[in-house]
């Protein structure tokens, strides 16, 4: 029996504090997430994790958010 490859792909999201980086993958994420005035700022690192299916075929989407590096 053959083992089932899984497909992933990571994305790494980069830009200034405040730019809307978490924003962004909360609200990919998590549909029912609102946009939020009163976030909480990033320290370090962050990801989340989304199942999709593209062409019939499923595939794993790894995002990552980083804290602003200045």
């Amino acid at each position: 029996m053959k083992a089932e490859r899984r497909s992933y792909v990571k994305l790494l999201t980069l830009g200034d504090s405040g730019g809307g980086k978490s924003s962004l993958l909360l609200r990919y994420t998590d549909p029912d997430a609102c946009f939020s005035e009163e976030f909480v700022t990033t320290t370090g690192m962050d990801f989340k994790f989304k199942r999709v299916t593209v062409d019939n075929t499923p595939l794993g989407v790894q995002i990552w958010d980083t804290a602003d590096a200045r």
